[in-house]
């Protein structure tokens, strides 16, 4: 019931003092995020980027779709074969 009195209490204020109190909120809020994001440029991947990059050079946007298509494609046959076997 708290957070419902302070909402009656903030309902009671001038306009003015409304919009600050929600520009300092907001403010505070953004403010908050943007330090987490700006925080997480520190942050350091657990693996070596030298690792990863072989991987990314034999990984193809293309191949991945295709690889991805033909996987849903078997998938398919095989589920239209196990109602064939059924029948």
């Amino acid at each position: 019931m708290r957070m419902f009195d302070f909402l009656d209490k903030l309902r009671k204020k001038p306009a003015a003092e409304r919009k600050m109190i929600a520009l300092t909120i907001s403010a505070s809020i953004t403010a908050i995020i943007f330090f987490v994001w700006i925080s997480s440029f520190w942050i350091k991947p657990s693996a070596p980027e030298s690792d990863s990059k072989p991987l990314l050079s034999s990984i193809t946007p293309l191949s991945s779709i295709k690889d991805n298509v033909a996987g849903v494609y078997s998938n398919f046959v095989k589920l239209l074969g196990v109602g064939q076997k059924n029948r």
